[in-house]
């Protein structure tokens, strides 16, 4: 890494969805901010503030709650090494999980793989971090999903495409599941629960049974590298999103259908 003459000013922008219009700005100095997520009461915004120690060639990580109404820090949490790739809510607004990983230095480049890849559980009112769960592989550089329940959490493990469903409560993983060929980079589960949908690098979304890992469909019409996939409220649409700037809103029921919507 070389840093020397860059600055980040990282802002997370508040904006009032309604009338578009921005409602307040969280500014923190020389830092990055890659990721955000609020609160299912809309009362706390969290952001991954990561900053670059050039004396030390050595990225460090926080995660900082703000009160959305007054913009104050409520509590930072010390992550560690590394980066954060992903923060996610719990449906009761109670825990917070902080997706991770550290670049490994080689001699050709700046970083080689990802290594140290976790989901940290922690507790919001407290700060206190509750426990851990290791991804086993290396670049597990995905999105974090809570189920509806909050009983189960869903994370990427590596370039191989493989999904592990952890147990909230044994910290133990629940499910493996396997059948995308490369890298997972975004999931969600269905309001009902019942579902998960993952997006990946290999261009196809998959639908599984979020009970039994069955694999439910194959959604393979995109072109290119997925990047977000999400359902709609009553769980009867889902969203995907590629790197051509391709939307597909699928219809789940009762055909499973795509419409293109390009950006």
């Amino acid at each position: 890494y070389h840093v020397e003459d860059m600055l980040w000013n990282g802002e997370v922008q508040l904006w009032d969805v309604e009338s578009g219009t921005l409602q307040r700005v969280m500014a923190v100095p020389d830092c990055l901010i890659r990721t955000t997520a609020l609160s299912p009461d809309d009362a706390i915004v969290a952001g991954g503030i990561q900053r670059f120690h050039e004396s030390i060639g050595l990225w460090t990580c926080e995660v900082y709650l703000w009160n959305t109404q007054t913009g104050d820090l409520q509590r930072r949490l010390d992550v560690g090494a590394g980066t954060i790739w992903s923060l996610t809510f719990s449906p009761d607004g109670e825990t917070l999980a902080v997706g991770t990983g550290r670049g490994e230095s080689n001699e050709e480049t700046s970083h080689g793989r990802w290594v140290d890849c976790t989901v940290q559980v922690w507790d919001v009112a407290t700060g206190e971090k509750k426990h851990v769960l290791n991804r086993p592989r290396a670049n597990a550089n995905s999105t974090v999903a809570f189920s509806p329940n909050g009983q189960s959490i869903a994370t990427g493990d590596g370039p191989e495409g493989d999904v592990l469903v952890f147990d909230v409560t044994t910290h133990e993983v629940r499910q493996t599941l396997s059948g995308h060929t490369h890298r997972v980079y975004d999931m969600h589960f269905s309001p009902d629960g019942k579902r998960l949908a993952t997006a990946s690098a290999d261009g196809t979304v998959k639908l599984w049974n979020a009970r039994n890992g069955e694999l439910l469909q194959n959604f393979a019409e995109h072109t290119t590298v997925i990047k977000s996939v999400a359902f709609s409220a009553n769980g009867e649409t889902m969203a995907s999103a590629d790197t051509d700037g391709t939307i597909k809103m699928w219809r789940l029921e009762p055909a499973q259908t795509a419409v293109d919507t390009a950006v």
